[in-house]
């Protein structure tokens, strides 16, 4: 199998190496957070003018798993979905044979990435990461804290959940990879800051992926669904799935396991979980984003696409909700997008 060679070379801080970008990334992290937390939301914020603690810090890319039991994490999850942790029976009647499948890659080192198109919510990585690992565990009894992996955005530094910032929260189901994604209208963060936090994010992390026989749950499009609504047509659509994630995904140590999942306005939880899959391009990506969209719709009665490329995305973001939704009713949205570029 491939491996990626991780650097031994001692790191200059990024903060000394940029440290205006790096200002500028504070401040816009800040931002994420005042603008998806607040006392009507899941998560409460975290921000402040300067960096708080070090899991903000430019310079920590990856917080260590604490290696938690997975039966403490699925009960830790009722805090995000209430009576998650009772849905355990009927999530391994359902998948057993996706159960089946993993456990055997896991066996012949394979990692196994959940690949989650639909991210409507931050906490979309964790439910189903916990509840594949309570499958393994009543199975096989198969239960390894330490080989599981998130992919956060770094911004999720600045949120916190009952009082406790959500990096410390998240060790407890596994081992915290941040990245500084691509913007959706424009580069946030110097080119230069942003690549090279990715660079040595994935480094550490390809440190334990190259053992083989990890678990990794990320949002294939980086970003969190992007919705619309006009009267009673709501519209949402999932990101672009990045040409780093598809090379990540079609890595011939990795098979990916592709997960849909809603979580209502009381939180409630449901998910539809796809076959275990060899990703070998970047249309393959797309195949599963165009499936995890389908299944979204299903579960929540939402209209969901998958965007197929950036000039979609700019399309979607500059258009009108009303102009949207008569496109949805046409059955033509995406065609509308493209003709919109």
């Amino acid at each position: 199998m491939q491996t990626v060679n991780p650097s031994t070379t001692p790191e200059v801080s990024l903060a000394e190496l940029y440290p205006v970008e790096t200002e500028k990334m504070y401040d816009s992290c800040e931002k994420a957070a005042d603008k998806h937390t607040g006392p009507e939301k899941l998560f409460g914020g975290l921000s402040t003018d300067t960096v708080q603690y070090p899991l903000q810090d430019v310079d920590c890319q990856m917080v260590p798993a604490e290696g938690k039991p997975i039966a403490e994490v699925v009960e830790f999850g009722d805090l995000l979905s209430p009576g998650i942790s009772e849905q355990s029976d009927s999530y391994l009647q359902r998948n057993e044979q996706q159960i089946d499948d993993v456990f055997d890659a896991l066996r012949e080192g394979y990692n196994v990435a959940i690949g989650i198109p639909t991210h409507a919510q931050v906490h979309d990585l964790a439910l189903p990461l916990g509840q594949l690992g309570m499958g393994l565990k009543m199975k096989y009894d198969y239960d390894q804290p330490n080989d599981r992996f998130e992919i956060f955005a770094k911004s999720l530094a600045w949120y916190d959940f009952l009082g406790s910032p959500v990096p410390e929260l998240a060790k407890m189901i596994g081992h915290t990879v941040f990245t500084l994604p691509h913007s959706r209208s424009g580069d946030k963060f110097a080119t230069q800051l942003r690549d090279e936090f990715n660079r040595r994010s994935l480094t550490q992390m390809w440190n334990h992926l190259n053992q083989g026989g990890k678990i990794l749950a990320l949002a294939t499009g980086g970003a969190t669904n992007i919705r619309k609504s006009y009267r009673n047509t709501i519209v949402e659509c999932q990101t672009p799935i990045h040409s780093g994630t598809a090379r990540l995904l079609a890595n011939p140590r990795n098979l990916t396991l592709p997960v849909a999942c809603y979580l209502d306005d009381d939180h409630s939880y449901s998910s539809t979980v796809g076959e275990l899959t060899d990703v070998k391009s970047e249309e393959d990506c797309l195949d599963i984003g165009i499936w995890a969209a389908d299944e979204y719709q299903n579960l929540s009665g939402i209209h969901a696409y998958q965007l197929r490329s950036r000039d979609q995305l700019e399309a979607f973001l500059r258009a009108k909700a009303k102009d949207i939704s008569g496109a949805v009713k046409s059955s033509s949205l995406l065609s509308w997008l493209t003709e919109k570029d």
